[in-house]
């Protein structure tokens, strides 16, 4: 089993233990971790920053532990932010993380967990918005390893109908696929939905395999122990179904295939 998105007490949403995290992982079988906590460059950075010196001194500590047992790659979730792309850039240069997670949790400052963001905007509006920031994070001038949840916003929407529907966004979800294909980085499958196997539709996972996407890796978004590899076996099934052969799991930044 491999996990390439998950959180510790090093990010401000969780108290899991990074240490008994990672014995967890270990005891479970999981072959692959990747623990990648948050950055938070333009919302709220002094609480959602990564205390880079004492984060690596830990991970690297647990690198050694935990050689021949579990491959441990110690990473980042940044949050995409177009007016601090240059601050990105540089932790991104200066830090020695093994994967970059990019996620868009934030449009201009206004985080898409509150109903701030939906006021006056009809779901079409609101989403349309959403897709062309991602769209716009995948062309980050700055190195990343994987494009996290895109479909995070139907998470939070404000909508009787939350589904992000890939009939009703076509051409902007395939210049979004054929984005990623061309940067060659790993689309995330995060299971971390409530309703769904995972946040990003499955639809769109499809369409990536049809346009010629290959780069695929399960992500449970844990901040816990206990949903670590959440919805695996599920997830595996599922991708098998769809054509892919391996997932794919990033470490020292260069990627390995995990046949599954």
């Amino acid at each position: 089993m491999i996990d390439t998105h998950v959180h510790s007490e090093f990010s401000a949403d969780s108290t899991q233990s990074l240490r008994e995290l990672v014995r967890s992982a270990a005891e479970r079988g999981v072959t692959h971790l990747a623990i990648t906590d948050h950055q938070e460059n333009e919302f709220h950075p002094s609480k959602w920053s990564l205390d880079f010196p004492r984060f690596f001194a830990l991970a690297d500590e647990l690198k050694r532990e935990y050689a021949g047992k579990l491959v441990l790659s110690a990473g980042v979730e940044i949050g995409f932010a177009p007016p601090c792309n240059a601050i990105a850039a540089e932790q991104v240069a200066t830090q020695p993380f093994d994967t970059v997670v990019n996620s868009v949790h934030n449009i201009d400052a206004v985080d898409l967990f509150y109903e701030d963001f939906y006021r006056g905007k009809t779901k079409r509006e609101a989403y349309e918005i959403y897709l062309r920031t991602v769209l716009e994070s995948v062309r980050a001038p700055y190195w990343y390893s994987q494009i996290g949840h895109i479909g995070y916003i139907a998470r939070y929407a404000r909508y009787d109908d939350r589904r992000l529907a890939y009939e009703e966004h076509r051409e902007l979800v395939d210049e979004i696929l054929r984005a990623v294909i061309e940067r060659d980085v790993v689309l995330e499958l995060n299971t971390s939905a409530k309703d769904e196997l995972c946040v990003t539709p499955l639809e769109f996972v499809r369409r990536y395999y049809e346009l010629g996407g290959r780069r695929v890796a399960p992500a449970s978004d844990a901040h816990d122990a206990a949903r670590l590899c959440d919805k695996y076996g599920e997830l595996r099934d599922f991708c098998r179904e769809v054509g892919f052969s391996e997932f794919t799991f990033t470490v020292n930044r260069r990627y390995l295939g995990i046949p599954i």
